[in-house]
């Protein structure tokens, strides 16, 4: 049942439970997206981790990074049974990339965090400030 994080927030929160996430899990597969450009594709079998992280540059312009992201990361998005999408802009660009137009909201995966269903994924969205450092870990339990 792999899991997907895509992270498009540069807050500092998400940035310290990315790298807990790393040092924890070094199992998890890391894919850079500088500027939102996401060059790497899956292999055949996801692994049971996989963080994708936007690094926007300094000419970057946030909605655009966003939408680039979105089209990088949907074919590693779509084979995840679950989706971690941190900061408001890239769950916005990457529910609109895959044609999510209604999640069905199921509960909470931590306080603050809903956790909802759009089909037969499951998606947690989270605010880039929020959250404990340990926040992706727990996700990934």
């Amino acid at each position: 049942k792999p899991v997907c994080i895509a992270v498009g927030s540069t807050d500092p929160i998400t940035l310290a439970q990315v790298a807990m996430l790393r040092r924890t899990r070094p199992e998890t597969a890391f894919v850079a997206a500088p500027n939102g450009a996401v060059s790497a594709k899956p292999d055949a079998t996801l692994r049971p981790v996989t963080l994708l992280q936007a690094t926007p540059g300094p000419q970057a312009q946030p909605a655009d990074v966003a939408t680039r992201f979105a089209q990088g990361s949907a074919d590693w998005l779509r084979r995840a049974a679950t989706l971690v999408l941190t900061g408001g802009a890239t769950a916005e660009a990457i529910l609109d990339r895959l044609e999510i137009e209604v999640l069905t909201v199921q509960g909470e995966a931590l306080p603050g965090m809903p956790y909802c269903r759009a089909g037969a994924q499951g998606i947690v969205t989270k605010s880039g400030g929020f959250g404990g450092p340990d926040a992706f870990v727990q996700l990934t339990e």
